[in-house]
């Protein structure tokens, strides 16, 4: 997901599909998000990709408008994405000022046994948010470090 300026990704890229689908009616797709959940420190976008693999913006959140296909509800940990239609969705955001906090976790990765007291330890810094926890774990679990 190509970012502009001092953006940063403030949830997974989440899909469902088939893209471009339109239902008769609305659902809600769920994803996590790793900010203060307070639009006075961020300006948060709904991207979605298109046909061609650009990305858009669909949505400033904040300022959703009926006769829009998209609402947002935003709660602490979690966005709720309002659509008709089905596609490929992130939130992208921007620190409107020094107010502005993302959740980061530190996880850190040993070997599941050493024959010496001599440990490699990695430590990592990543969104908060359970998909980047996941993925990661089990990229680390089959890589050779």
């Amino acid at each position: 997901l190509p970012m502009a300026g001092c953006q940063t990704l403030l949830s997974p890229i989440v899909s469902c599909g088939p893209p471009g689908v339109v239902l008769s009616r609305p659902v809600i797709l769920s994803m996590d998000h790793c900010f203060d959940a307070c639009l006075d420190n961020w300006a948060v976008r709904l991207k979605k990709q298109n046909y061609e693999g650009a990305w858009e913006d669909v949505l400033l959140m904040g300022e959703e408008l009926v006769s829009e296909p998209y609402y947002c509800q935003l709660e602490a940990e979690t966005c709720r994405l309002f659509t008709e239609q089905l596609g490929t969705f992130a939130l992208v955001g921007e620190s409107l000022h020094m107010g502005a906090a993302k959740r980061l976790r530190l996880v850190l990765f040993s070997d599941a046994y050493c024959s010496t007291l001599e440990y490699n330890i990695r430590v990592y810094c990543m969104d908060d948010t359970q998909d980047v926890f996941k993925v990661s774990c089990y990229l680390l679990s089959v890589s050779s470090y």
